[in-house]
């Protein structure tokens, strides 16, 4: 079936936008062509828009050339079955190639949902429907909606997780408490829970620090006598620096000048009370 046009075919003389003119002559309205069952109204496809428009380009020389400038993708849950969707937002440019070679554009985004792996394809056709109807100025009516309407679904409601067991667990234990503040952390827990654990994690440290100390204080070499020095809980003599070993700090007894570990900055509650060349040979 021949379409009767009320005006010639463009020229090879004629630039694009006079032979965009010409088009939007030939094509004064695009009819209603699909009907969305789900919220029951008539809509307009990319197929009537284009069966429309498509004779009157060819006919006066127009090529549309399709450039992706953008894309987006989202995964979403649908409905109250919660069907897993693909949601892709596109932007395009689309360019005009007039009969004398000459060239307009026009960029307009586009957005489409689908089950399946069609969801760019059907995005890039909103966005070419949106493209002829803006740019040729083709009346609409009515706000044009998408063939396929959807409903999201709610956020998931957020799990509340009892961590207290996992905390008594893992008490006096560093290494599983650090790990257990990772898991509170990345699972959404809240500060009150991640300021218990952290709180467990430094008395667990200390005592670990303590059980050190006293190993050391065990290991010590006691001389004959097995003499208490009495200078315990007192601060180091500040004539001589605290030396770092391993994780335990050192400090000059004031009383018997014996080398021994420090508790808090002070000396150790007991050790063995040693003479000047014992604490040399510490030293």
């Amino acid at each position: 079936m021949s379409i009767a046009y009320d005006t010639p075919p463009t020229t090879s003389d004629n630039n694009v936008h006079a032979a965009l003119m010409a088009v939007m002559q030939d094509v004064r309205a695009v009819g209603k062509d699909g009907f969305n069952g789900q919220s029951g109204y008539n809509f307009r496809g990319i197929d009537g828009v284009v069966n429309a428009v498509g004779p009157a380009l060819r006919r006066h020389g127009v090529m549309v050339r399709p450039e992706l400038l953008h894309y987006e993708s989202e995964q979403v849950e649908v409905g109250k079955n919660r069907t897993l969707s693909q949601f892709v937002t596109v932007q395009v440019r689309y360019t005009f190639t007039g009969p004398a070679g000459d060239e307009t554009s026009a960029v307009v985004p586009g957005s489409a949902m689908d089950t399946g792996d069609k969801a760019v394809a059907k995005a890039m056709s909103v966005a070419f429907r949106i493209c002829l109807l803006q740019a040729l100025t083709l009346p609409t009516e009515e706000p044009d909606p998408d063939e396929t309407t959807y409903e999201r679904s709610p956020a998931a409601p957020a799990v509340n997780i009892d961590w207290t067991s996992d905390l008594e667990a893992m008490r006096g234990n560093v290494d599983g408490l650090l790990m257990l503040h990772r898991h509170a952390k990345a699972a959404g827990a809240d500060e009150a829970t991640l300021g218990e654990i952290v709180e467990a994690g430094k008395a667990a440290r200390a005592a670990s620090q303590q059980r050190a100390q006293q190993d050391v204080v065990a290991e010590q070499p006691q001389p004959g006598g097995q003499e208490l020095c009495e200078g315990s809980g007192e601060s180091p003599e500040s004539s001589f620096a605290i030396s770092p070993r391993g994780s335990v700090e050192y400090g000059m007894c004031p009383s018997c000048m014996a080398y021994i570990p420090l508790d808090g900055g002070t000396v150790l509650a007991q050790h063995v009370r040693q003479d000047a060349a014992a604490a040399e040979g510490v030293r």
